[in-house]
């Protein structure tokens, strides 16, 4: 028979011991793995995202008076932000769930306004996989938009001044915001008219970048 040596406690304490930090060390290090290889697959899906969008040229002319949707709003300025607001409640619905998600970013669509001396054109850059959905979201709320995919705008000259700025909310993201129930004056208007008054030469982009805030908000 086998001579068994009874094992020192204090041995047998040491072993479990140096165990549990072994097995805390590599659940930190697969851990940390897994952190860098999800925001690495999000930045790459990210990247691929902006590189393969779509960039969609919106044009809403002038509502006409045989259209009784077109008829309300000319008589209601406030119907065209109405009709604004619930597009982009609709466009809520890019919002991805499940497991899968953590794995993928959120969608983020952008919608731009490009000014020159000439004229002011309105955009929506947007995955291509949701150009579909995009323009059936405009026109179910602006049946007589025009919406067709458009090639990418250089309005930047290789001399010359370039300035970026960016606006952010001076309060928390949480806090509620002033909308154009609460304004005097139509904010899109006063965009619009400082842009109209550019000199030759000169252009403007005004940029907005729209993501779902998901369903945990």
């Amino acid at each position: 028979m086998a001579d068994i040596s009874p094992i020192n406690p204090a041995t047998a304490y040491r072993q479990a011991i140096w165990a549990s930090e072994f097995l805390i060390g590599l659940i930190l290090v697969i851990g940390a793995g897994a952190v860098v290889f999800i925001n690495w697959l999000r930045f790459r899906i990210i990247k691929t995202r902006h590189l393969t969008g779509t960039l969609l040229q919106v044009s809403l002319p002038r509502w006409q008076e045989s259209s009784d949707k077109s008829s309300d709003v000319q008589n209601n300025p406030d119907a065209s932000a109405t009709l604004a607001e619930h597009m982009f409640s609709q466009l809520h619905g890019i919002t991805k769930s499940g497991f899968l998600s953590i794995f993928s970013p959120p969608y983020t669509l952008s919608f731009e306004i490009v000014a020159t001396s000439e004229s002011i054109k309105f955009f929506v850059f947007c995955p291509s996989e949701l150009e579909e959905q995009i323009i059936h979201t405009i026109y179910s709320n602006f049946p007589e938009a025009d919406v067709e995919p458009a090639v990418d705008y250089q309005i930047f000259p290789e001399v010359g001044f370039v300035d970026i700025t960016r606006l952010t909310l001076s309060g928390p993201a949480y806090a509620p915001i002033r909308t154009y129930r609460d304004l005097n004056v139509d904010p899109l208007t006063s965009i619009t008219g400082a842009m109209a008054n550019l000199q030759p030469g000169e252009a403007l982009v005004l940029q907005i970048l729209v993501a779902p805030t998901g369903n945990s908000w």
